[in-house]
């Protein structure tokens, strides 16, 4: 990515398990849990929309997708550089 800085989106457990396949091409899994990564954020009232770009997904998608994920799946947001990102737990 031209631009190092990202969100990184660590949802609880049921998320993956009430979701699977529909979010399974986007998460990454680190030393925090299953999460994933995207360039911008939307809070959309009871969803989050989450930009993903290919380069964030190792090219898992043809092109920049927006997904939205029900509010209560989410457990943590944070927004930095992928340095910043490491430090947490949030690897690629």
């Amino acid at each position: 990515m031209a631009n190092d800085t990202k969100y990184g989106v660590l949802m609880y457990d049921e998320a993956w398990k009430e979701l699977g396949k529909a979010v399974a091409p986007y998460f990454h899994e680190g030393d925090i849990g299953k999460y994933i990564y995207c360039k911008d954020i939307v809070h959309l009232g009871h969803f989050v929309e989450l930009t993903i770009t290919p380069s964030q997904v190792s090219e898992k998608i043809k092109s920049e997708m927006k997904i939205q994920i029900p509010c209560k799946y989410i457990k943590f947001i944070t927004y930095g550089s992928e340095t910043d990102q490491k430090n947490i737990g949030f690897t690629s």
